[in-house]
């Protein structure tokens, strides 16, 4: 299982809410580690990982060192790196048209225009990954603003623990994409 977080590298893109692959990912290797999972850690050209088994099932955790846009590289050289193909994809993104604390899962779905989402299907040449999307929306807007307009900020500190609270799901999610 191939599981790729987007987001962008650097300082100041962390914490923002366009990261929240990165901030999935970072929890569920909190949650495996915590819970005893010994993981092996790399880095290939276009993206940082983490691999370990549990209930054997091989996972990798993988972390774009290229930036949202160009997402679809990184995808495309993990499954070639690590001899896998799409159905074992599984891609973890931020999607401004869920709210803040909103987790679903889709296969076979557009981008909707997120551009790190395009790049995958570009690079891959389909649709049909498994994907988990991470609402970051204000559920209290009055005037929708466009994600570009927000995706940017620093997540506020009562978002960020709504978005926690909704990674408690995130392994369920995970595993419920492993069983056959």
């Amino acid at each position: 299982m191939i599981i790729v977080g987007l987001g962008n590298p650097g300082e100041e893109y962390k914490n923002t809410y366009h990261n929240a692959g990165w901030l999935a990912l970072e929890y569920l290797r909190s949650e495996f580690k915590k819970a005893g999972v010994i993981m092996k850690s790399g880095k290939a050209k276009t993206f940082d990982y983490c691999e370990f088994t549990d209930s054997a099932q091989k996972y990798v955790l993988i972390f774009p060192n290229t930036f949202m846009n160009l997402s679809g590289i990184a995808a495309k050289n993990a499954l070639k790196f690590f001899n896998s193909d799409v159905d074992n994809l599984v891609v973890m993104h931020d999607d401004s048209d869920l709210v803040v604390g909103e987790l679903r899962g889709a296969v076979g779905a557009g981008s909707a225009g997120h551009n790190g989402v395009s790049s995958i299907i570009d690079h891959l040449k389909t649709k049909d990954f498994y994907r988990i999307r991470i609402g970051i929306r204000n559920p209290k807007e009055i005037n929708r603003k466009k994600a570009e307009d927000f995706v940017l900020n620093k997540i506020k500190a009562a978002d960020l623990k709504k978005i926690y609270l909704t990674f408690a799901e995130l392994k369920s999610k995970v595993k419920e994409k492993s069983t056959p």
